[in-house]
């Protein structure tokens, strides 16, 4: 009998076992559902920072300020990838750019990869010749809504310093004003800390939202 009632003993302790451990099973599985769900959130959260007006803009500050790349700037364009290039140099494909670009640089890029490679070495020279070592600190501090009516007419300055109107940028690359949904106004405040100096100053950056995706159409000065 006794064996009996320790063999019933057993078995409940196992049942009960088992019991805790689905429960503990059940438990961490909730507990990583909720971190992974939290881990997206987050995750989308920073796209959508990343890809936001100001952080466009400071980007797109950035590459034409030796800190990225202007690789990165000209991607910003409303054209995207190697577009706003192409235009600027009246070119109708990569190949014919890379021809443009080695006969106004007298250098011999074999790739465009070649020539940001060299445009991003040539910046950092130049600011550093007039800074020395230098790091450059970016934040917006005003952001404002425009219109694209209001800039149609408005001369801006491209990354590579060259100046448009808007009108003629968004022509020249073939985007409609139909597909222009909204436009900003943001105010960055950059200093750059040099060896040999600092500089503080302010630059209007302009952007709008094309086809769903935030684009620099051009800033207010020269950035060099």
């Amino acid at each position: 009998m006794e064996q009996i009632n320790n063999s019933h003993h057993e078995a409940a302790n196992n049942a009960n076992e088992q019991v805790k451990t689905t429960k503990n099973k059940k438990l961490m599985l909730a507990v990583l559902a909720a971190a992974v769900a939290i881990a997206m959130i987050i995750t989308a959260f920073l796209i959508i920072k990343w890809n936001g007006p100001q952080c466009v803009a400071i980007r797109y500050l950035k590459g034409g300020l030796g800190e990225t790349s202007r690789r990165e700037a000209f991607n910003l364009s409303p054209g995207g990838k190697n577009e706003f290039l192409r235009y600027r140099y009246g070119c109708k494909n990569d190949n014919e750019l890379l021809e443009q670009l080695n006969k106004e640089f007298g250098e011999k890029f074999l790739s465009l990869n070649d020539y940001y490679k060299f445009i991003d070495k040539r910046i950092r020279k130049d600011i550093e010749d007039m800074f020395g070592a230098y790091a450059v600190s970016m934040k917006a501090i005003d952001i404002k809504d425009t219109s694209i009516k209001s800039l149609q007419l408005k001369r801006l300055y491209g990354v590579d310093l060259l100046r448009l109107r808007t009108e003629e940028l968004l022509d020249g690359l073939n985007i409609d004003e139909e597909e222009i949904t909204a436009c900003k106004e943001v105010n960055i405040e950059f200093v750059v800390t040099g060896e040999k100096e600092t500089y503080r100053g302010n630059i209007l950056v302009y952007v709008a939202k094309i086809k769903g995706a935030w684009k620099v159409l051009g800033h207010n000065n020269a950035l060099e």
